[in-house]
């Protein structure tokens, strides 16, 4: 009997135990989950704010909608009243006219090419504060999920002081500083990958757009030879992926069409021409982003 109790003690608090550490799993792979959308937002952000501050967009097409207001008159016959009728009028009754509109709303759609030799010049600043503002807003959140799987703590402080001096250089309305900080602050993205994420690939594809992005930001101040070694940098780390054997994503397509888009942009330091910088990145970075 003695026995027999002994043996049930044991089983429970191996329950307990094996309960407890199943919880403890779980409650990592969420924490996980949750950083890997919280990133995932950063790195939309800054991407689009980057491509915000020379006007392009990943999309081929935007819709432009507009309200346009049609009135259509109709005259009414005027008769006349006594002044003891238009005093004991109501106040709906004193607010009829003797014509009537008809007010008709009507939509319009039209498709705008988002094409980079078209695209305008003007850099919409307002959006852009705003974007910041908010990125930051969110930012005070995510550090915290960081802290919490034990992100390097300098890391974390780094992108704080990234995120003031970016906010900085766009409340200034500072271009060349606004591109500066955002590639800056996309370079943490992979380091925090690095530091909890078990799929590797998905680190290395964060390491390739970020020194994209490394590259994208010096193009204003024509810094070529930089540039090429950021692109040779990203080539290396695509390269890597290429010829991991035990890639099981299933995307050796996509991940070689990458490869050739970005040797393309490579070829366009040589010209060191903008436009045809910002065609090529604007096709590799939409394919870098479905890998």
């Amino acid at each position: 009997m003695k026995k027999l109790i002994t043996f049930l003690i044991i089983c429970s608090i191996t329950l307990i135990f094996l309960t407890g550490c199943n919880d403890i799993e779980d409650d990592n792979k969420s924490l996980i989950s949750k950083i890997e959308e919280e990133l995932n937002y950063l790195d939309s952000e800054i991407i689009e704010m980057l491509n915000e501050l020379n006007s392009i967009s990943l999309t081929n097409y935007d819709i432009s909608i507009k309200e346009v207001t049609s009135q259509e008159e109709q005259s009414g016959a005027t008769s006349e009243k006594t002044s003891s009728q238009e005093s004991s009028r109501s106040d709906d009754e004193s607010a009829e006219e003797t014509s009537t509109q008809k007010e008709s709303n009507i939509m319009t759609y039209e498709m705008i090419p988002n094409n980079i030799l078209t695209k305008k010049s003007e850099i919409n600043w307002g959006e852009l504060k705003t974007r910041i503002e908010n990125l930051y807003s969110t930012w005070s959140v995510i550090v915290l999920d960081l802290y919490e799987a034990n992100i390097n703590s300098q890391d974390i402080l780094d992108f704080s002081y990234n995120i003031d001096n970016c906010i900085t250089a766009i409340k200034n309305e500072d271009k060349i500083t606004s591109l500066e900080n955002l590639a800056i602050m996309y370079s943490y993205i992979p380091k925090y990958f690095s530091n909890f994420s078990n799929d590797s690939q998905l680190t290395k594809i964060k390491t390739i757009k970020s020194s994209v992005m490394n590259a994208y930001s010096l193009v204003d101040i024509e810094d070529w030879n930089k540039i090429n070694e950021e692109l040779l940098k990203a080539e290396d780390v695509l390269v890597s992926i290429i010829n991991d054997i035990n890639n099981t994503k299933g995307n050796q397509f996509s991940i070689n069409k990458a490869y050739i888009l970005l040797k393309e942009l490579q070829t366009s330091v040589t010209t060191m021409d903008k436009d045809i910088f910002y065609i090529k990145y604007k096709s590799l970075i939409a394919q870098i982003n479905i890998l």
